[in-house]
């Protein structure tokens, strides 16, 4: 009975959290969920294809910047998959456009976890043999649900190169097991070995991300070197002389009102950033020529004075 209500209780707070994005979603699309011009979900829920996103992401939490590691990793799972009759990019449970790899880059996008993942691994077998641990109170039940989890993420969401990110909440909630099994070691060179190989693993990613840098590395610039604006540019430089430029026109032509025509993914944010710092007054943004659904919310007393397509130039 207890069991019932926090599960009650646990989902009313999720609810309440997204509530607000679930109505507007529903206004617009008629779907909670969202839009459905671009697929998130498998077009095929199966045992095939569970298993076949459950490798795949969990490879992507296994990349490092060992290449040859990531080469094994990779022919692993397209061996399991050859040996299932499965198609590795089955366009009904991979994102559009994208093949499977492992490349544990230190990025934000694409990095991997792999000694939190095997520290996962090890903790879920290291509780389940040990009859203190899987007695302690909540114990099972919590590994139950963070792996009921992640299925229902790999049955539910298709594969993309991304999924890291969206994985990342899981990981974290794995902490608390890992920890309490770390506590039940005896020998203290175990644990001390464990934390620093923690350590020295975050290091490449804390002084070498490339969006992020803690140091100057070739053309990219530390973080206490670079001002913030520039910092937005890390990943794209090439096209940050343009978005200056853009900016400082509007400023001349005291032109606050604009509309926007972007792509799918098309990267905007530092465009309102540039602007919202060139003018002293309020500035509006709106998006106009939109495809998809959303496109039929009216733009109530709106009359822009430039309109950019970040997609194909300045209009």
């Amino acid at each position: 009975m207890m069991a019932v209500k926090y599960i009650v209780l646990i989902t009313l707070i999720a609810i309440s959290l997204n509530i607000g994005h679930y109505a507007r979603n529903y206004e617009i699309f008629g779907n909670i969920l969202g839009s459905g011009t671009i697929i998130y979900t498998n077009n095929i829920h199966s045992l095939n294809s569970l298993v076949s996103n459950i490798t795949r992401n969990m490879a992507l939490e296994a990349g490092s910047r060992f290449n040859y590691a990531n080469h094994v990793i990779k022919s692993g799972v397209e061996l399991l998959h050859a040996s299932m009759g499965l198609d590795i990019n089955d366009n009904r449970t991979t994102w559009p456009s994208t093949k499977f790899d492992v490349v544990g880059l230190n990025d934000e996008d694409s990095a991997g976890n792999p000694l939190h993942l095997l520290l996962i691994i090890i903790s879920i077998i290291a509780v389940c043999c040990s009859n203190k641990l899987k007695h302690q109170q909540n114990v099972l039940p919590y590994i139950y649900a963070l792996v009921m989890a992640f299925i229902i993420f790999c049955f539910y969401l298709k594969w993309q190169p991304w999924q890291n990110r969206l994985l990342l909440p899981l990981i974290i909630l794995w902490s608390p097991i890992v920890a309490l099994v770390i506590a039940e070691i005896k020998q203290t060179w175990a644990t001390n070995t464990i934390l620093i190989a923690i350590y020295v693993t975050a290091l490449p990613l804390l002084f070498f991300n490339s969006s992020h840098q803690l140091i100057n590395n070739g053309n990219t610039k530390s973080i206490f070197t670079s001002d913030r604006n520039s910092q937005y540019f890390n990943n794209r430089p090439e096209v940050m002389q343009d978005y200056y430029e853009f900016a400082k026109h509007l400023k001349n032509i005291n032109c606050s009102n604009i509309a926007i025509e972007t792509g799918v993914d098309t990267w905007e944010y530092p465009l309102w950033v540039l602007l919202q710092e060139e003018f002293s007054q309020n500035i509006r943004i709106e998006h106009v020529n939109v495809n998809n659904m959303s496109g039929k919310i009216p733009l109530k007393n709106f009359n822009y004075c430039a309109m950019v397509s970040i997609d194909r130039g300045v209009k």
